[in-house]
């Protein structure tokens, strides 16, 4: 009589598992492609580059130079250069403008790509 109700017992569990799992439907998984909107950042506003006065003093003109500053009321002072040191300025200068032009076009280049 014990194995007779353990067999029912056994033959409902397993009738029970199999019934359960027949109802439930499988999971369907899909993939979907987002794009996310990409953030471009403003540029920077542009410089805006005051004028300098140049002089160029020599001998011949260095007494009237002195005298046009007391003139104005302005301090003697000098900051001198000399023509080598001017020339190796004007090649820093360029290579500067070189540098900013090549990030400008990198900026173009990854603006465009996500542009696509």
């Amino acid at each position: 009589m014990y194995l007779i109700k353990s067999k029912l017992i056994v033959l409902l569990a397993t009738i029970l598992l199999l019934s359960s799992c027949a109802g439930v439907k499988p999971i369907q998984i899909r993939t979907v492609e987002e794009t996310t909107p990409i953030q471009h950042p403003n540029l920077p506003n542009p410089i805006k580059l005051q004028d300098i006065e140049w002089h160029v003093i020599t001998e011949d003109n260095l007494d009237e130079f002195i005298q046009m500053l007391r003139d104005t009321k302005s301090h003697v002072v000098f900051f001198a250069i000399t023509p080598d040191n001017y020339e190796v300025m004007a090649y820093n200068l360029q290579d500067i403008r070189r540098y900013i032009k090549e990030l400008k076009e990198i900026i173009v280049y990854y603006k465009s790509i996500s542009e696509d």
